[in-house]
């Protein structure tokens, strides 16, 4: 079948791959095993050579000495054991690696673990020491695999934005506590600093304080067992001007007394004091609330009560669920479609159970595997936290598939046929999303808006009329598809999609569909996009002769 080429898709919307830890479950579960690996070639070279495991222990000694900025603290050393019982829990997980490491406190303490640390100082101090079988093995992990502080910071925005979607208490998620999933390590004042860290850099000073006051909870309890990860001036610092910031002149002069009472000679606290005894009504700060789309969304991907509730008096509920063998379609008499329509005309909405089974799934994997890209498309998106910022608005990695690159997609395609009525050869290709950790799509209509630049593409096939989104796999928790406007919320189940249309029937952009992808939570999220352009669909969905009509026939169930 004839679809819109690729090329005019990707425009603008991939980058060369790369790993995307925070962002796509492979990559994550990559690293997780890049780590295991470098502990078994640590492990191995200990145990054969008595010197070379002297030089290892002092090279990691080293390493702590680095400060506290670094994530290492000078009297805390780090313990292979504890990496490697982290592994050894995985094994023993009651479900799949994949969704052991796709957690977002394991996740995040393994990107900080391989942030380009102890690892470099092992290969310098080997190099020295002539070690050139193991410097050679480490030497090529390093060379591409390793995260840096980029990574880092993502990991630590995904913790941010679950705490804020989810609602989850940030006390809860350093205890290391996700959707009553717990037994992993809790995270430490360091770590914790630096979740503070990721939200001072885009100036959410109002969610840094929150995080900072628990990093110092934290290291107050370290500190008591003199196992402290951070020194508590940095909390002070850091706690003084995130206040000021935030324009509450009071807390801020408070927190750089406390600076004073331990370091007399900062200079900067001694500023700041006399600063905001000066400016006592300066707010450099402010928080915007959140649009109604993006409450509803916080409530739809929270699966709260209130969702309903806000949109009851808007939208009707609705609910069909029957076998439906599209007016006696002969491929669908003895195989009848498992069809359940969730909204009515003008804006319908139906989902269909089961239309992918496992072989078909796991093919499609197989082939994306080499091809995935991260995914770059990135509006002005109005976040729950306040305010308008450049932001991605989706996160994860991305291939596209045309029917000819598989044996199975010519099946998918006329299934796919038969479910929408719709010509298959008027779509694009198909879009396979792999979504990790924290994985999302902003609030979006998946119609092209008018001056967008679309040039030939848009005049030959038209605007997108249809979605066909499936998934691959059942969500741990968290991920799913919600609509605000029309309080519908699409769990997530392996082997289903779901149909909408995006244009009502005389042609005009239907601005109820506007929906998002919530955050994945636990585990991941494997999705295949299926857009229907109009030109070419006049005879499988006639126009209609007003918005809201409500020619489109249910058909009888035969």
């Amino acid at each position: 079948m004839d679809m819109l080429p690729g090329i005019l898709l990707l425009l603008g919307l991939t980058s060369l791959s790369r790993a995307h830890y925070s962002g796509s479950s492979r990559d994550a579960l990559n690293l997780a095993k890049i780590e295991s690996e470098l502990v078994e070639i640590w492990n191995s070279h200990r145990r054969h050579t008595r010197k070379l495991s002297a030089t290892l222990d002092e090279v990691i000694t080293q390493s702590t000495e680095t400060g506290v900025r670094s994530g290492f603290h000078n009297n805390r050393k780090l313990s292979l054991s504890d990496v490697s019982k982290d592994h050894e829990m995985a094994l023993l997980y009651n479900g799949s690696l994949t969704d052991y490491w796709n957690h977002p406190i394991r996740l995040f303490k393994l990107v900080r673990r391989l942030e380009n640390k102890p690892w470099p100082q092992l290969r310098a101090a080997l190099q020295k020491r002539s070690a050139i079988d193991i410097f050679d093995e480490l030497s090529e992990f390093h060379k591409s695999h390793l995260p840096g502080s980029k990574e880092v910071e993502k990991a630590a925005f995904v913790i941010m934005r679950i705490n804020e979607v989810y609602d989850i208490p940030i006390k809860q998620l350093a205890d290391g506590t996700v959707a009553d999933e717990s037994g992993t390590e809790s995270l430490s004042a360091d770590d914790l600093y630096h979740v503070a860290l990721a939200a001072q850099d885009r100036e959410f000073y109002h969610k840094e304080i929150q995080w900072l006051k628990e990093a110092l909870r934290k290291q107050m309890i370290e500190d008591e067992l003199d196992e402290a990860t951070i020194d508590i001036k940095i909390l002070y610092d850091y706690l003084q001007y995130s206040y000021l910031q935030n324009g509450q002149n009071k807390e801020g002069i408070y927190y750089a007394s406390l600076l004073l009472n331990i370091d007399p000679n900062n200079e900067r606290a001694a500023i700041n004091i006399e600063f905001a005894k000066n400016n006592p009504n300066m707010k450099n700060y402010s928080i915007s609330e959140p649009s109604l789309g993006h409450r509803l969304y916080r409530l739809g991907c929270q699966g709260h009560p209130d969702y309903y509730k806000q949109v009851s008096n808007r939208v009707r509920r609705y609910q069909i669920c029957r076998y439906n063998n599209k007016n006696s379609n002969p491929r669908l008499i003895l195989k009848p479609l498992k069809e359940e329509l969730v909204h009515p005309e003008p804006t319908p909405i139906t989902i269909y159970h089961d239309l992918l089974n496992d072989r078909e799934i796991e093919t499609i994997k197989e082939l994306v595997a080499n091809k995935m890209k991260a995914s770059l498309l990135a509006v002005q998106s109005e976040l729950a936290h306040g305010g308008a910022e450049d932001v991605r608005s989706r996160s994860g990695k991305l291939a596209w598939l045309h029917d000819s690159d598989g044996d199975i997609l010519p099946g998918i395609s006329q299934r796919t046929e038969d479910a929408s009525e719709l010509d298959t050869s008027r779509s694009e290709l198909y879009q396979v999303l792999d979504y990790g950790i924290g994985g999302h799509y902003e609030l979006h209509w998946d119609f092209y808006l008018e001056g967008e630049g679309l040039g030939a593409a848009y005049d030959i096939w038209g605007n997108r009329l249809a979605t066909f989104l499936f998934y691959m796999n059942d969500v741990k928790a968290g991920g799913a598809t919600v609509f605000p406007k029309l309080g519908i919320r699409s769990i997530p189940r392996k082997g289903s999609a779901i149909l909408w249309y995006n244009l009502l029937r005389n042609g005009e952009r239907d601005y109820q569909t506007m929906h998002g992808g919530c955050p994945v939570l636990l585990g991941s999220k494997w999705v295949i996009n299926k857009w229907f352009r109009t030109y070419g669909q006049e005879l499988h969905r006639p126009c209609g002769t007003k918005n809201d009509t409500m020619t489109h026939r249910l058909d009888t169930v035969r």
